[in-house]
This record gives C-alpha cells, structure tokens and sequence, in this order.
C-alpha cells in the first residue's frame, strides 16, 4: 500500500523505473531508480516528493483506506427493520443496494408493485411489501449508508488531528 502510494507520487514528477524500499518505516534507507531521460529538475522533484512521506503521513494515509474499507463492510452488513411489527434482516451490499434502489426508483416513478410483491430477507424469508413500506426500506438503508460516512469523516478528522503514530493506530472503527 504505502510502496504504491509513494511510487504514485513520484511517477507524477519524474520518469522513473522503480523504487527500493530498505526499511519500509525509515524513508532515508529508500532509493529511487530513475528512467535515463529523466532530467536534472525532475529527479529534484522527485526527491521533494520522497521527502514529503513521513511515517505519520504514511500512518494517516494506510489509516484513511482501512477506514474507507470498514465504512463499506459496515455498509454492506445489513440492517434490520420492522416490517409489520416483526424485525428483518436485510442485506445492504451493493448488489441488494442497486436492486432494492431501481424498484424504489421504479415505484416512484409510478410502477405499481404487482400483487402479492414482497422482498426477501437476509434469512430467506418472504416479507409483504406495499408501496410505502418499500420505501421506508429504501430510505432506511440510505440512513444506514449515510450513517457509515458520517462516522467514515468523523474517523478521518482524529486521523488527521493525531499528532502521532499511535494516535493514529488508536483511531477505530466502533463496534456495534
């Protein structure tokens, strides 16, 4: 991840055939190897760009992306609701997402639901749907996602405040 990001960073500003990693956390022990066009101002901006990677840059930006990832696993881990007093389980991943999204979108855009209709639960089971309670589970899996990114910012605004390493490995995702 980090070897990525800094390659990134510095094929941008200079031709360049590689990267060496010595110690992966001590950026003096890295080495870049350059393309032979590469000019004199390039290889300069190219070590500007090195020098910009600190371990607690490193930290924050490797923190960002696990956080980006448990905001989509949380995501796509489903939520209950009630459903004619009972609680369902129903999944949220993004194939359910888009496919509960297009009959919602498709209600809203006056499709009647045929009769009978229902969506199924997380455990398989049937559950009744009429128009209005259709879109009470659409609106209920957007304040789900919305929620996942509200808690996302919030996570990255501590990473960004951490003064340290172990602040920032000290930013979690909460439990449920």
């Amino acid at each position: 991840m980090i070897e990525s990001t800094v390659h990134a960073a510095i094929a941008v500003v200079c031709p360049i055939d590689g990267l060496s990693f010595g110690t992966l956390d001590d950026p003096a022990t890295w080495a870049i190897q350059y393309q032979p066009q590469a000019t004199d101002t390039q290889r300069a901006a190219a070590i500007a760009a090195l020098a910009r990677f600190t371990l607690l840059a490193m930290a924050q930006a490797a923190r960002c992306a696990w956080i980006d990832t448990q905001r989509e696993a949380e995501i796509a881990a489903g939520i209950q609701i009630p459903v004619a007093g009972v609680v369902h389980p129903f999944q949220t991943d993004p194939a359910s997402r888009a496919n509960l999204a297009a009959v919602v979108a498709a209600v809203a855009g006056g499709m009647a639901l045929p009769a009978g209709f229902s969506w199924r639960d997380s455990d398989n089971v049937d559950v009744p749907m009429d128009a209005p309670t259709l879109n009470a589970l659409g609106a209920a899996v957007v304040a789900h996602a919305w929620q996942c990114h509200q808690q996302a910012r919030a996570l990255k605004a501590a990473v960004a405040a951490a003064a340290d390493v172990a602040a920032v490995n000290a930013v979690t995702w909460p439990s449920p």
